[in-house]
């Protein structure tokens, strides 16, 4: 978020929406595993086509990552 759309913010949220976020993205990524989840990061695929791209969309020096948020177990397959 800047300086151009925080004040958009005022068109689509109400007045309990007090406390914004200064950022305008967030991914959120399931994976059934830990595993499943190591393996995509050494996949030579994903080395060789889409870390690289990350620069592209994402500036990496103000990405922040958020690996403590609450695991959801569901009991059906997810993969």
């Amino acid at each position: 978020m800047n300086s151009s759309t925080r004040p958009i913010l005022t068109q689509i949220t109400g007045p309990h929406f007090t406390n914004t976020a200064d950022y305008d993205v967030v991914s959120q990524m399931m994976f059934p595993s830990v595993e499943c989840f190591t393996s995509m990061l050494a996949d030579p695929f994903y080395k060789e086509n889409v870390m690289p791209d990350d620069v592209n969309f994402a500036d990496m020096s103000k990405t922040t990552y958020d690996s403590c948020s609450p695991i959801y177990v569901r009991e059906e397959a997810l993969c």
